[in-house]
């Protein structure tokens, strides 16, 4: 299945396709950030379909000690955005300064559960780092 990844940035969106066998992802795109969220997703969807992905995967940036900082947290809210604007599964992927956080076993893609999309994008919070305790998602 191919993937496309996403890395969200303040002023950028990195686009990355990883082809279906997994050796690797290539760089497609780096989009200025629009005006707002709903342009940003709608661009994002436009090269997912462009490139016939399976899953979209959110770079899922973490502070040198691996630990969730602000822009974590909006990361999150973005992919729960964007999980409301498509079918397809939406995989958050923690990256950070360490290189031991991407190298350790026990680090797994965090899928963006169905609950999610059930949430307003603007007050969803993530309260820990598993499948199960982002199903706990609030609204208001």
């Amino acid at each position: 299945m191919r993937l496309l990844g996403v890395d969200l940035g303040t002023k950028r969106i990195g686009i990355a396709v990883a082809d279906a066998l997994g050796f690797g992802a290539y760089p497609r795109a780096t989009l200025m950030r629009a005006r707002s969220r709903a342009e940003d997703i709608a661009a994002i969807l436009g090269w997912a379909e462009r490139e016939a992905v399976g899953a979209i995967v959110v770079g899922l940036p973490l502070s040198f000690q691996g630990t969730k900082n602000d822009w974590t947290l909006h990361c999150e809210k973005f992919s729960a955005a964007l999980a409301l604007a498509t079918p397809l599964p939406i995989i958050l992927q923690a990256i950070g300064s360490d290189p031991r956080i991407l190298a350790d076993e026990n680090q797994s893609p965090i899928v963006v559960p169905q609950e999610a999309r059930l949430c307003v994008p603007d007050s969803w919070r993530c309260r820990g780092d598993t499948p199960k305790a982002l199903a706990s998602c609030q609204t208001g």
